[in-house]
């Protein structure tokens, strides 16, 4: 029915996406050649498989180095998302892409949350 997944394969990460070089606009400033990388950033879970890893929300399949003649995704930051997740008290072994797309929000969220907590009680002297 749907499919499940080994927490122990899932990971937690920031993601860049880089768009091929070929398809930016060249903007000459003072008779020098400029070219501009152009890409977003998000957070994601990622499962591997065998030697790479997948992105569980658009399937897209990560890169070791960035490729100027294609779009890239690159990790550039990872953790393991079973470093986080105890269901009362007790590790689940399987996720579904629901269960770990929601710890993600909710990791997010809470990590998000502490950070404000966190500029509040900066005291500048």
């Amino acid at each position: 029915m749907f499919e499940r997944y080994n927490i122990n394969n899932l990971f937690i990460a920031s993601v860049s996406v880089s768009y091929p070089e070929n398809k930016l606009g060249v903007d000459k400033i003072g008779g020098i050649l400029e070219n501009a990388t152009a890409g977003y950033g998000y957070v994601t879970i990622l499962r591997k498989d065998k030697d790479k890893y997948i992105d569980l929300q658009d399937g897209s399949t990560m890169m070791n180095t960035r490729d100027p003649n294609k779009l890239s995704h690159t990790i550039d930051y990872m953790e393991p998302l079973s470093k986080y997740y105890n269901k009362d008290g007790k590790k689940k072994d399987t996720l579904s892409k629901k269960e770990a797309i929601g710890l993600l929000l909710e990791y997010y969220n809470e990590f998000h949350k502490d950070e404000e907590e966190a500029q509040k009680v900066k005291v500048y002297k």
